[in-house]
């Protein structure tokens, strides 16, 4: 392990954090869907150079024109859905429990790795483990009788959300990660 492994880790851990609590801020003055637009906006012109810089606008063309409507469904449930659904359950819970809820996201694609991959069949202790991390979540998120409907909602939109970024991710397939039998 390198030396700065642990230093890029908590400054990585710090902006993916700093990420709920700026969204916190930013729903009471932008709609959900306005700021989920802006993020995908914001994200494509700082990753456009880099991607013309690697492979030229003509591979990059063609490379998009190859994968077709493909990738808008995958964009749309891996980001668009998410980022509106983070938005709006952040109009209704607080940034930590956003963050809270997010964190089902590994346990999901343990639990869609199951149905798509043999290998991770999940038995004993594995699926111990999921069971333990969700009801961790569900611990950790708050259970209050006398919480809102709607903070209920708002933590079961950034649930769905963390669900449809990793099932739209963990079930594609690719040659690179594809193995030989």
């Amino acid at each position: 392990m390198a030396r700065s492994y642990p230093v890029v880790l908590l400054a990585f851990a710090a902006l993916w954090g700093a990420n709920f609590a700026l969204i916190k801020l930013a729903v009471d003055e932008v709609e959900p869907t306005t700021m989920g637009t802006a993020r995908l906006l914001l994200a494509a012109l700082a990753l456009l150079p880099f991607v013309v810089l690697r492979f030229g606008v003509r591979t990059m063309v063609a490379q998009l024109r190859r994968i077709g409507w493909r990738i808008f469904v995958v964009a749309f449930f891996n980001h668009a859905l998410a980022f509106v659904l983070i938005a709006w359950g952040e109009k209704h819970i607080d940034s930590s429990v956003a963050a809270i809820a997010n964190a089902t996201m590994p346990l999901f694609v343990a639990l869609i790795a199951i149905k798509v991959r043999e290998s991770e069949r999940a038995t004993g202790l594995r699926m111990l483990g999921i069971i333990v991390g969700l009801g961790g979540v569900a611990v950790l998120a708050g259970f209050d009788l006398a919480v809102s409907m709607m903070a209920i909602l708002g933590t079961l939109a950034v649930v769905v959300a963390a669900l449809s970024t990793r099932s739209a991710c963990s079930t594609r397939k690719s040659a690179t990660t594809t193995r030989p039998r």
